[in-house]
């Protein structure tokens, strides 16, 4: 489902703090968030390295969490310490 704002979804029970991938976002709204360049300070980026970042929203009546996610065609690895 695409939405035209970012809209949070009430849910009972306990909200996916730490799971991306808890069934539960699947039920909230897609909010596709358009970037823009960012020329305002340096370093200036005259052209946004991610187009659009997807977000959705769920919220229990006392807190509210976020999920942002776009394509990244790089792999950043980074070494466990």
């Amino acid at each position: 489902m695409t939405a035209t704002q970012v809209s949070a979804l009430r849910v009972s029970g306990p909200l996916p703090l730490d799971d991306p991938t808890a069934a539960l976002w699947q039920n909230a709204p897609e909010y596709p968030a358009a970037l823009m360049a960012q020329d305002v300070t340096e370093p200036r980026l005259m052209k946004p390295g991610v187009g659009v970042v997807r977000v959705r929203a769920l919220h229990d009546g006392t807190m509210v969490v976020f999920r942002l996610q776009w394509d990244d065609a790089t792999r950043d690895v980074i070494p466990e310490s």
